[in-house]
């Protein structure tokens, strides 16, 4: 009776999701304790346990990822924040919040009923597109995981190798001018003239003379497989034109002791937060594709597969090409090997007579006054010309690229605005890093839509015959388009 008169104070709706009233609002406890049920508690204790587990697993990423990837982190949970809110403002337009309510209830179900004059139809519509947007936000999390994994690796395998360079400075400084081992000599009288253990392990990497890129670099795999040796050289050789490139590094003196993996691995959490952050403007270029499907759809419903098809191709085939354009820039920019046992011992004491020496005893610094640092500099550049040479963008005349401006940069720059060699590396000339990172998001985005309707869509509707098939061959594209992501961002680094 305490229990029954506490319930009428407080109104029977207000204990129906607790399950104390079934139905017909009479109290299941007058029968027996055993027609009591404890589903709604457990199923609230479910939720709790999720949210709990989301939000360790949470702090756990967050815990685990250096400082300096901060920003793709803060632009992953702004994506999964307005993922959650279109969520929510589904469940809004679908949810009966009327229990006595028969028919049309839901704000969804009425505009079915006013407009189709049938009050599911729609309800059931976009309870499918909620789904679908469940499992896009599923797919976009692990997929975003992966990545932030594989960067991890990169940005360890880049600290790695700036201390093996740190290392191998310190070690050799150490070791006595041996007139024997030529290598070790020409070690020695190098680092004496100021210059980093980078062009060291140059000289130890024996490369054709008539090929100085790795021979599949313009593949979809050439970037995974890449030896380990050849991407450490590549790394050293832009690290040495980075920080000693006198042509675009006339005012600016860079230390040769600065740390080129931090400085990668800042700019990469930059770029893959631009490239995880979709902006106003994309969620535009995506509806529009959207809607050229469903034009597709209902001109002919049967074309709907073939469209489905055709997207995924097309979106493989432009990951492709972009990566082998951003490819090709970088190895444009890379400074190419020489015949690095060509110079005699006397070219490199002559060398080493007229080059100052920045580096002194225990990993001290000269602190020359701006006047001299860059006269120092470029003595530098003038001895490590011997072992590199320019890269391929910088040996070009301007009248050769004004001849081979791609009509693409020509369209889209200004006849008052000039491009310098380094625009004219990228499609869309001035604006090209911007457009292109902005079809990066495309493509990454893109991918992960297609892979959560192949999940939802495409194998409900398939015959179990066949649907194993169907769906392997279905995934192959946006999980190809997924693997570019990792290289394209990293080419967009240099």
């Amino acid at each position: 009776r305490l229990v029954k008169a506490n319930m009428d104070i407080f109104g029977s709706g207000s204990w129906m999701p607790l399950g104390i009233y079934d139905a017909g609002n009479q109290i299941l406890m007058e029968e027996g304790g055993s027609e009591f049920t404890i589903w709604p508690f457990l199923l609230i204790s479910v939720i709790l346990i999720l949210s709990i587990l989301f939000d360790t697993c949470k702090e756990v990423i967050e815990s685990n990822t250096p400082e300096a990837f901060e920003p793709i982190m803060d632009a992953f949970f702004s994506e999964l924040a307005t993922l959650g809110f279109i969520g929510a403002i589904a469940f809004t337009l679908t949810y009966n919040f009327q229990k006595s309510c028969e028919g049309a209830c839901s704000i969804m179900q009425r505009l079915s009923e006013k407009f189709l004059g049938e009050p599911g139809e729609l309800q059931e519509i976009f309870e499918g597109l909620h789904f679908m947007l469940f499992a896009v936000s599923v797919v976009f999390i692990f997929t975003v995981l992966i990545l932030l994994r594989v960067t991890l690796l990169k940005s360890k395998q880049w600290a790695d190798w700036e201390y093996e360079l740190t290392q191998s400075q310190s070690y050799t400084r150490k070791k006595t001018d041996s007139a024997k081992d030529t290598i070790t000599s020409k070690k020695n009288k190098l680092q004496s003239a100021g210059f980093s253990g980078s062009l060291f392990d140059l000289m130890s990497f024996h490369v054709d003379s008539t090929r100085n890129e790795w021979k599949h670099s313009e593949t979809l795999y050439g970037e995974w497989i890449k030896p380990n040796r050849v991407a450490r050289s590549e790394y050293y050789r832009l690290r040495h034109r980075f920080i000693q490139d006198v042509q675009e590094c006339v005012e600016t003196i860079i230390p040769l002791e600065f740390d080129f993996g931090m400085y990668l691995k800042l700019t990469l959490a930059h770029t893959y937060a631009k490239i995880i952050e979709v902006k106003p403007v994309d969620w535009l270029v995506l509806w529009i594709i959207f809607g050229v499907v469903f034009f597709a759809y209902y001109l002919e419903p049967l074309a709907i597969i073939f469209t489905f098809v055709a997207v995924e191709i097309l979106v493989l085939v432009f990951a492709i090409a972009l990566q082998k354009k951003l490819v090709n820039i970088r190895y444009e920019l890379l400074p190419p090997m020489l015949d690095q046992f060509a110079q005699s011992s006397a070219e490199l004491d002559q060398e080493d007579a007229t080059a100052a020496t920045p580096l002194m005893d225990h990993n001290d610094i000269h602190e020359d006054p701006p006047e001299q640092a860059g006269e120092t500099k470029k003595k530098q550049n003038q001895l490590h010309i011997e072992f590199l040479g320019d890269p391929k963008y910088q040996r070009r005349s301007s009248i050769h690229i004004a001849q081979t401006q791609n009509p693409i940069s020509g369209f889209c720059t200004s006849h008052h605005q000039r491009l310098n060699r380094h625009h004219q590396l990228f499609w869309f000339g001035l604006h090209g890093p911007s457009v292109m990172v902005h079809a990066c998001k495309l493509l990454l985005f893109g991918s992960v839509i297609n892979l959560a309707v192949v999940c939802v869509e495409l194998q409900a509707a398939l015959p179990n015959s066949s649907k194993y098939v169907v769906l392997g061959f279905a995934l192959i594209c946006p999980i190809l388009t997924l693997l570019t992501m990792p290289v394209l961002a990293l080419s967009f680094l240099y």
